[in-house]
């Protein structure tokens, strides 16, 4: 079990490949495999109590031909979709655009999450790994990608008792803010709020002018116990 300053590599690889698929993937493959289906009755009877001549009735020239393309490519006849005079609409979701595109989805997202798990092993050993910078720059990049926002990044306490909240202590502090309360503080060192009062009443934390602990004594502390 490879570890650095307390964080295991596997767990923090874990996280990292995780969060890309909840928070990047897995809207991507709702967005690209969901497909639109036909009206249901219900609809069909609105469109029909409009009176808004033979649009209304879903059997147009335009849904005819429509109709003939989307059957065509399913093997159906076109009537099968429309029937002039008739109060129905085909209830069958075969006439789904792009449905034929599904299996070639299905291939890129499975290519897309194999990647995705190459990356969070890379991304890994850098943010474990002895440059400093390339950590730094690498955390600004996920952080942007995997918690977009219009406010600053201001995880809950827990978040810091994570793997990457861990990694993220040691070689950034807080990306977005220069002083944290004493709970923030504690979670980030791993240690109780009364932990925290006893150091900074021994000179071992800062306490901001603003209130709270400064970030810079937090991390200071976090270096040094790595």
């Amino acid at each position: 079990m490879a570890t650095h300053g307390g964080v295991d590599r596997d767990a923090l690889e874990h996280q990292l490949r995780s969060l890309v698929e909840a928070r990047l993937l897995d809207p991507l493959e709702i967005l690209l495999v969901e497909r639109p289906t036909w009206p249901d009755d219900a609809d069909a009877r609105d469109l029909h109590g409009t009176g808004v001549g033979e649009e209304a009735h879903g059997c147009s020239e335009e849904h005819d031909a429509h109709a003939g393309a989307v059957s065509r490519a399913h093997g159906r006849n076109a009537g099968e979709m429309c029937r002039t005079g008739d109060d129905t609409v085909d209830r069958t979701p075969t006439s789904r655009p792009g449905e034929e595109l599904a299996p070639a989805t299905s291939d890129l997202l499975d290519l897309l999450r194999r990647r995705a798990a190459e990356l969070a092993r890379g991304w890994a050993e850098q943010l474990l790994g002895p440059d400093d910078g390339e950590a730094k720059h690498v955390l600004a990049r996920l952080i942007g990608a995997l918690y977009p926002g219009d406010r600053p990044f201001d995880p809950p306490p827990d978040w810091w008792r994570t793997p990457l909240g861990k990694v993220t202590g040691r070689r950034l502090g807080h990306p977005s803010v220069q002083a944290v309360s004493s709970t923030v503080a504690g979670a980030m060192l791993g240690i109780t709020r009364q932990g925290v009062h006893d150091l900074i009443r021994r000179g071992k934390l800062t306490r901001h002018p603003d209130g709270g602990v400064t970030v810079e004594s937090v991390r200071e502390r976090l270096a040094g116990s790595s």
